[in-house]
């Protein structure tokens, strides 16, 4: 041969290797590069909080210094507030640690008791036995360079005039009502507890009406009542006492309390030291002597009951000494809690401890900025610091994501998924165990349709079927492959779904006569057979007789529907379904995703196993014939372990596209994200989700960061079915290779 034909083609061999594997390099490069972005933007959810101290300087102190009962800090974390005892508010520059303003609260009256409510409010006990609830408000307002300023305003709320109750108030809590009506429960001298309601009405000329209601809660005398929690609703109160018990009164009549519950908390009778609702006040968190902060709401004691009790769901942060006070964060499901000095803030959901931390000296007081990012503390030594915080994922946790959660409301621990509601108050709910488990059902039902349709149509199409058929067949199936998803996914929800929930008993019977009429017909046909003539339909021709065996089998089953319909299911199948079976029924159910997601996946699976058909030597099916083997024979006992290889990945390669699917299982499925391996009912895959969820998920935000674990997953998922799939290819060409 031509030297410069041979140089020339080692060039061209050369470079086509450089290139091919510079293109290998660059997939592998581009895959782990998807990898570590998915881990990148995943890894926050499971990173530690971290505080960050930013500023702090000592409050005057002296012998006349009014002592600090209250704190407050904007959510900037640039203008905090303390309010003395003699009802004095003082507004400071943190960052300059200078006093800007000072107001006086209610003419200077002593302050005898505070307790927070809401953003920057307090409900006050004064020493004349009046109480108030103030409001302190921050706006900020920009310049036209850009510079911020905050202006700060306090508001009374509401006001108790002293007087309204029988005796002096130890503590008063103050919710405001509707038409500017206000409860108000105080705690009295000799363990009495009583509730002044003001409500307001328009009658029917127009004109308001106010009417005054004070009536007295039972409480034990010798049971010590330690603290008070009242929801914003004021119709919710809760007690807790020396002896350990929670009691729970509904007020929403004012004239007469009713008790919901009463229980001891725990079995050794601890003292409870503090209550505080969580932020939706739905939950009740509460801290006792030992140090403990646990939170309860009302759940069945038993699975099934009706009837609900205060139920302890979450245990928290455990302290050395009992808790002083409890503190709720006002964007989430977050608690503050103080002992001895030592401040401890955790998530209820998550049960996770987010930071703990102490000052120099002993904290004694201690405030949460309205963005729960930072906190105000004042120590013994009358030293006021502000720390920031940075824990963007707090409700995020490995039992959170794939463990059972007792959310508040429900009965029981359940896996859910539920990122959003109505009210801001919202528990979310990220388990991805029913995404999980969607994306293998929907995967499994596929798969139920896909692979022996595709599997069993390339034996005929290779094996049996004539050349004619063969040259469009395969084809024909390979185009499918080319409709686009949201095409199917279209005509599976709007034609498929309707079609199936009418002829759904249908359907069951056909799946019945088709194999009793094929097993009839076989057994004809063993008799028939012996026709020479009718024997020739065996040559290439059995779809002739299979196409009028189905359409038989469709008929008869239609037709027989209404009959065994009526006969053994009262008329309805529907109804005997929900009555005897699932109260679940949905008309976008698993069946209708078998088809549609199954239709997908066919065209995989058929064009690999024809493939792997076809390369098996020719050799190997004539020595199989020559010895006296059926075709069916051969195909069974020597083509197809031959081919096992290309089957296996076909099927694995179906599965990997079936479980990363959008748009069908998006379409064509009711999104409920449930557990349940039912064929009635739907389901929410992985990818499914990430498509609904995306478009409302805040850049950097938990539901952001939970989606791209989904997808990490979702990659997981894929590597390892493929893994699977080339280990078993391996061991399948290396146990077959000799032959």
């Amino acid at each position: 041969m031509d030297q410069a034909v041979l140089k020339r083609n080692r060039k061209v061999d050369y470079w086509a290797k450089k290139v091919i594997s510079l293109g290998g390099v660059a997939i592998l490069v581009c895959v782990i590069g998807m990898l570590v972005m998915l881990v990148m933007q995943t890894a926050p959810l499971f990173l530690s909080p971290h505080k960050k101290e930013l500023t702090a300087f000592a409050l005057p102190n002296g012998n006349n210094t009014p002592e600090a009962v209250a704190l407050g800090v904007d959510e900037y974390l640039e203008t905090g507030y303390w309010i003395d005892s003699v009802g004095t508010i003082r507004f400071l520059d943190l960052q300059r640690a200078v006093e800007t303003d000072h107001q006086k609260l209610f003419s200077g009256l002593g302050i005898t008791k505070m307790r927070t409510y809401g953003p920057n409010s307090f409900s006050l006990t004064f020493a004349d036995g009046s109480a108030g609830l103030v409001e302190v408000t921050f706006a900020a307002h920009f310049d036209e360079n850009s510079q911020r300023t905050i202006e700060h305003q306090t508001k009374v709320i509401r006001q108790v005039p002293a007087g309204s109750f029988s005796q002096f108030p130890l503590e008063v809590l103050i919710r405001p009502l509707e038409n500017n009506g206000m409860a108000a429960v105080a705690l009295l001298p000799g363990n009495r507890v009583e509730v002044w309601t003001e409500v307001v009405e328009e009658n029917f000329l127009g004109t308001s009406e106010t009417h005054s209601f004070k009536t007295q809660i039972q409480t034990d005398p010798k049971d010590l009542v330690t603290a008070l929690a009242l929801n914003k609703k004021g119709d919710r109160l809760y007690l807790a006492t020396q002896n350990g018990k929670l009691v729970l009164w509904n007020l929403n009549n004012p004239e007469e309390p009713a008790l919901i519950d009463m229980r001891t908390a725990f079995a050794d009778g601890r003292a409870l030291t503090s209550l505080a609702l969580v932020y939706g006040d739905e939950s009740l968190a509460v801290g006792d002597e030992k140090g403990q902060v646990t939170t309860w709401f009302m759940a069945p004691e038993a699975s099934g009951s009706p009837q609900k009790r205060l139920t302890l769901i979450h245990r928290l942060s455990s302290h050395k000494t009992e808790i002083q006070s409890l503190v709720p964060s006002l964007r989430n499901k977050a608690v503050l809690s103080l002992a001895a000095g030592t401040v401890t803030l955790d998530h209820m959901t998550s049960e996770r401890e987010l930071i703990r931390f102490s000052a120099p000296s002993p904290i004694k007081q201690f405030a949460f900025s309205t963005r729960g990012n930072g906190l105000l503390g004042l120590d013994q030594a009358n030293r006021l610091t502000l720390w920031a915080f940075d824990a963007p994922h707090p409700e995020g946790s490995w039992m959170v994501y794939f463990g059972k959660v007792h959310y508040e409301s429900y009965s029981a621990p359940d896996y859910v998924w539920q990122s959003s509601a109505g009210t801001d108050d919202f528990e979310p709910k990220f388990s991805l165990v029913p995404l999980i488990f969607g994306s293998l059902k929907g995967t499994l039902y596929a798969m139920l349709f896909a692979v022996p349709m595709g599997i069993f149509g390339a034996i005929y199409t290779n094996q049996f079927a004539s050349r004619r058929f063969q040259t469009w067949a395969k084809p024909a199936v390979e185009i499918t492959a080319a409709v686009p998803s949201v095409i199917i996914g279209f005509l599976a929800a709007l034609w498929l779904a309707p079609i199936l929930d009418r002829w759904l008993l249908g359907f069951f019977l056909f799946l019945v006569i088709l194999p009793s009429l094929t097993l009839l017909f076989l057994v004809y046909w063993a008799q028939a057979r012996t026709n020479k003539k009718l024997r020739l339909i065996e040559q290439s021709k059995e779809l002739y007789l299979a196409l009028p065996l189905l359409l038989s089998a469709v008929l008869l089953s239609a037709w027989l529907q209404p009959q065994v319909e009526l006969w053994f299911f009262g008329g309805d199948f529907k109804q005997w379904l929900y009555a005897y079976v699932t109260k679940d029924y949905d008309q976008r159910n698993s069946i209708v995703i078998s088809f549609a997601l199954g239709f997908m996946v066919i065209p995989f699976i058929f064009t690999m196993t024809d493939d792997a058909l076809s390369s098996v030597p020719d050799s190997l099916r004539a020595a199989s014939v020559a010895l006296g083997a059926s075709r069916w024979q051969t195909t069974w006992k020597v083509l197809l372990p031959s081919a096992s290889p290309g089957l296996f990945a076909g099927v694995i390669l179906g599965m990997g596209r079936a479980i990363g699917e959008t748009m069908v299982v998006l379409m064509a499925t009711g999104n409920t994200p449930i557990i349940d391996i039912s064929l009635f009912n739907g389901m929410r895959t992985l990818s499914a989700n990430i498509a609904v969820e995306i478009p409302e998920a805040p850049v950097d935000g938990s539901l952001y960061r939970v989606l791209f674990l989904s997808a990490l997953i979702l990659f997981g998922f894929t590597f390892l079915i493929n893994s699977i799939a080339e280990l078993f290819r391996y061991s399948l060409r290396k146990k077959y290779a000799e032959f």
